[in-house]
């Protein structure tokens, strides 16, 4: 509160705001490093960003509410002031990115919502290139249960993915990234293990 009393008197660059910022910062680089954060910031109910854990960001003193920031997802998350947390995209890929029980083509897909656009946001399988740059529009036969996904729905069927190959998926809503994620495989090899699983069973009965 101290803080941003001071930011909103005086500014970041003033000598009350200077003061009390490092006081804070220690308790924001203990989390940090705690969690292995790559970020954390401490944002106003204005949009200013007061403190940060990364040296020299960009956002420290300046306000997620101005032109740059406003059609960013910080701007999104701003109701009152807020501790925002940055994870590092290293995990989260290497996550969507095993592939161990998928077969050969078997694979976590994920996006988000972008206007009527569904992009996907990390990289995928069959196309290390695909991230921020594989999209569909709503309404689109591709990606369709990632569109399903992105809205927050969640189930289960037969999709035509990015590719334009027919897929067996499950999909769902992550609502702490505002994802959909999408888990398929495609539909050839799907049924050639259930194939194999009753050829197996009729030789055990039969």
């Amino acid at each position: 509160v101290k803080l941003a009393g001071a930011y909103g008197q005086n500014g970041y660059n003033s000598q009350q705001c200077q003061r009390l910022n490092p006081k804070y910062q220690p308790y924001l680089q203990f989390y940090a490093d705690t969690f292995n954060y790559a970020d954390l910031m401490l944002v106003d109910p204005l949009g200013h960003v007061l403190v940060t854990t990364r040296e020299q960001s960009p956002l420290l003193g300046n306000s997620l509410e101005s032109d740059e920031y406003r059609d960013s997802e910080l701007y999104q998350l701003l109701s009152r002031g807020i501790l925002l947390m940055q994870i590092h995209t290293e995990e989260i890929y290497g996550v969507i990115n095993d592939y161990t029980g998928q077969g050969e083509t078997g694979e976590t897909v994920v996006a988000s919502l972008e206007g009527d656009e569904v992009v996907i946001v990390t990289p995928v399988r069959h196309d290390r290139n695909a991230a921020f740059n594989l999209r569909a529009r709503t309404g689109d036969e591709r990606m369709a249960n990632l569109n399903r996904a992105v809205r927050g729905e969640k189930g289960y069927g037969f999709n035509i993915d990015y590719r334009g190959d027919p897929t067996v998926a499950v999909w769902t809503y992550l609502p702490m990234f505002r994802w959909g994620m999408v888990v398929k495989q495609d539909t050839s090899e799907a049924l050639a293990l259930i194939d194999q699983f009753r050829e197996a069973l009729l030789l055990i009965v039969g």
